[in-house]
């Protein structure tokens, strides 16, 4: 429930609070003086769109200030406050907008900053605004659906949910589909260039890490010269006749064996020297066998050459290694199978895409069937409530347009609009072509009305919905506002007298010029200013003594009514 609003520079009101109590708060006053502006700063303080325009002249920033209780049983506000990390104490929940002239603005909940989606979210499930322009949106058959959806909520809710998960498989099995048919046609195109292009790849028969294998050969065959020449000058330092090394390392071997027989402290020494005799007595056969292989062959180089220049061309097209190579040639294969079994893709992926079309349409006449349902409830509940606000003769249907099989969509197939007809003996006809401006307002109460039933929002805000009535019909709306007050905390702004004294909470907006500025005064009025403001209402130009006494005769019979309902 909204406790209090407070807003400062924000157009013409200069600094304003106003405390609101349960039941009916109604908000009365010349018209200009500011009461549109009002919801309008508390609709920016829940995170509807704002405007550095609204900075009241002069000034740097305007700041709208709401304070909220919340019960334990609104699990959904105290939900994403929990997400935000905001605590609440004592169920209270202060909610604070800036907006400055430069553009820029700050949300806060609680003293803690949040963004304007977050504000937004938790202003949605406090308050439930009905401003004059949803007089026209009900009008618009577009939106006739979302409010039948809202109407059956309870019993259509799972049903939508199905629809929607239906749609969305079916819809990813469309594009699935399609996707293909488009690879289908790219690939019968592209077939005889992939097929060239691993052709190319399969002839070469790469091998990992031939090409450095190869470049190393080819390194040593054109050193085969000076190789040879290195190695055999190390074949003849080791075993040749000018340097024998092995012949002086085993005459020290056999020495020091001799000795360790004599000092066997000589044993380790001699076993390393003869170790040394063997490896390198190993090392100088390794060194012939190798000079005794070098050869170079001009024709095994260009062929190395001529290897390793095919490697390095199909690394400019396909790879910058061969395992590159070898992935991109795989990549081919692949994309050939897919080419050479499109048409056992397309077909399952057509099946597939067949299939979930025949889900959605189940899901979607299931809940085609139910709104059908629904829609007739809700014919009969409107014009109970209609019949109630004065509008005895009327007639309404909601009306379902054939299912032409171009209408899917996440919402299921169906396409409704209101019909209604005000007159006896008239056709029902669509809402904009028929109801006048004050039949569009008790329309929209009913709706609200019946909403309301199974409406989690505890605060509703009807910014003038009485535009269009007067005498019995005003009685009537107010009586049915006064009822809707007992299970939410409604605020209205009215002009009408049979509204206002149904007011538990009676509020007067006032427009001054002081100092050459025009300031906005809120006053909450009680006994005899209240009795002067509705006495104002009804004359609407002299206050007297009789229009006086029908207002306090209207206050007498709005307390009695209240009391009926609450008995």
């Amino acid at each position: 429930m909204l406790l209090s609003l407070s807003v400062s520079n924000y157009a013409i009101i200069d600094n304003v609070s106003i405390n609101f109590g349960e039941g009916m708060n109604v908000l009365t006053g010349e018209t200009g003086a500011g009461k549109s502006i009002l919801v309008g700063a508390l609709s920016m303080a829940l995170g509807y769109r704002s405007s550095s325009e609204m900075v009241r002249t002069g000034e740097t920033k305007a700041t709208v200030k709401a304070l909220f209780t919340l019960e334990e049983t609104d699990r959904r506000i105290l939900n994403i406050l929990a997400d935000q990390g905001i605590e609440t104490e004592d169920g209270s929940l202060l909610i604070q907008r800036e907006i400055f002239a430069n553009g820029r603005n700050v949300c806060k909940i609680n003293g803690s900053l949040v963004n304007v989606s977050a504000l937004r979210q938790i202003g949605l499930l406090l308050v439930d605004i009905h401003g004059q322009h949803e007089h026209q949106k009900i009008l618009d058959p577009e939106t006739h659906l979302s409010l039948l959806d809202e109407y059956g909520r309870d019993e259509l809710r799972p049903l939508i949910d199905r629809v929607r998960e239906d749609y969305t498989d079916m819809k990813s099995k469309n594009q699935r589909w399609r996707k293909l048919l488009e690879q289908a046609k790219e690939g019968t195109d592209a077939q005889s260039e992939f097929e060239k292009r691993l052709k190319d790849i399969e002839e070469a028969d790469l091998k990992p890490g031939e090409d450095e294998e190869l470049s190393a050969r080819l390194t040593v065959m054109k050193n085969s010269e000076k190789i040879f020449a290195l190695v055999d000058e190390a074949y003849r330092s080791v075993y040749g006749e000018a340097a024998p090394v092995l012949g002086s390392l085993n005459t020290a071997s056999v020495s020091l064996e001799n000795a360790a027989r004599l000092d066997p402290s000589l044993q380790a020494l001699s076993k390393t020297v003869t170790d040394a005799y063997v490896s390198l007595d190993d090392a100088a056969v390794t060194l012939r066998d190798y000079r005794d292989r070098i050869e170079y062959s001009p024709e095994k180089a260009d062929e190395i050459s001529s290897r390793l220049s095919r490697i390095e061309r199909l690394k400019r097209r396909y790879g910058e290694t061969i395992e590159d190579i070898l992935k991109y040639r795989d990549e081919m294969k692949e994309c050939l199978s897919i080419i050479n079994n499109m048409d056992a893709e397309l077909a399952r992926a057509k099946e597939e895409y067949d299939s979930s079309r025949e889900a959605y349409m189940a899901s979607a006449r299931t809940l085609s069937a139910a709104r059908h349902t629904v829609a007739e409830d809700l014919s009969k509940r409107l014009v109970e409530v209609l019949s109630e606000l004065n509008m005895g003769s009327v007639r309404f249907s909601v009306a379902f347009r054939d299912f032409d099989g171009r209408t899917l969509s996440s919402a299921g197939i169906d396409r409704v609009e209101f019909l209604i007809s005000t007159n006896a003996g008239e056709e029902v006809k669509p809402l904009s072509k028929v109801a006048s401006g004050g039949e569009v307002s008790r329309i929209m109460l009913a709706l609200k009305s019946i909403f309301a039933d199974a409406d989690f929002t505890d605060t509703l805000i009807f910014d003038e919905i009485d535009t269009g009535i007067s005498g019995r019909t005003a009685q009537v709306v107010a009586e049915k506002m006064c009822e809707l007050s007992g299970n939410h905390q409604l605020i209205c702004i009215s002009h009408l007298p049979q509204i206002a004294s149904m007011a538990s909470t009676h509020i007067v907006i006032e427009k001054t010029v002081e100092g050459g500025r025009t300031r906005t005064m809120v006053d909450t009025v009680e006994g005899e200013e209240r009795v002067r403001e509705i006495a104002r209402m009804i004359s609407g130009v002299e206050v007297t003594d009789v229009t006086l006494s029908s207002a306090r005769e209207m206050i007498t019979q709005a307390e009695e009514y209240r009391q009926l309902l609450e008995g």
